[in-house]
């Protein structure tokens, strides 16, 4: 081998830590951009009013949806459903998600290997594609291709979000999950096989109810050494 090339040797599955940061890393970006959406309004002119709600009053989008989206009869009820189920479904998919990443980083992988598989993986896919598809109705049918007037550029500012957040949490799910899972089996099964000193007998446990057993029996033992 010439001195111009370079071995690279990809890091075995229990120390792929990579795959979790990243995940991670999209739920807070998810999360963020879940709060600004709910707050932000783009208008056409800046002449143009605010969001208003059904009582003729300023609102913001968090508070301006629950009227109109049960009023089939209103020019807005596409946008309202838009917001909707972009609210619900990013508090379901990535605010869940975030949280479940802190108990990760925490050293409890349980709940973020299953939120990210479950409604990470498939609601990134599938749930995600609600918001962008009854704007692009609202675009389409309502506002007839017409976006230069009110609530246009809000309209179209939401569809290219929530398109590229549709993107971006399905491609990186489907990357990253499989990822994260080796890691966590492999990791488990590694801090299983290293539990020499555990009285207990394996039996048909998991690694994940092994490691834990033990680890409760270590901190047993430890309470009553300090008590002595």
């Amino acid at each position: 081998m010439s001195n111009l090339e370079v071995q690279f040797t990809p890091p075995g599955a229990e120390e792929d830590v990579f795959p979790g940061h990243v995940l991670g890393s999209l739920s807070i970006f998810t999360t963020c951009w879940w709060i600004v959406l709910m707050f932000v309004f783009v208008r056409n002119h800046s002449q143009d009013e605010n969001l208003r709600n059904i009582m003729d009053q300023d609102s913001y989008p968090i508070a301006w949806f629950w009227d109109y989206m049960v009023k089939p009869e209103s020019p807005y009820v596409y946008l309202a459903l838009a917001l909707f189920f972009g609210f619900t479904t990013q508090l379901i998919v990535s605010v869940c998600e975030l949280i479940a990443w802190i108990l990760y980083m925490l050293g409890d992988p349980t709940w973020f290997v299953f939120w990210a598989s479950v409604f990470g993986y498939w609601g990134s896919m599938v749930l995600y594609a609600l918001p962008w598809v009854f704007l692009s109705l609202q675009i389409g049918i309502t506002m007839e291709g017409l976006v230069t007037d009110a609530p246009g550029s809000y309209t179209l500012f939401l569809l290219i979000v929530y398109v590229g957040l549709w993107i971006l949490n399905s491609v990186l799910h489907l990357v990253y999950v499989p990822r994260m899972h080796a890691y966590v089996i492999a990791t488990e099964n590694l801090d299983a096989n290293s539990q020499n000193r555990c009285p207990l007998r394996r039996d048909n446990m998991t690694d994940r109810e092994y490691i834990r057993a033990c680890q409760a029996i270590a901190r047993v033992a430890k309470a009553k050494l300090a008590a002595e």
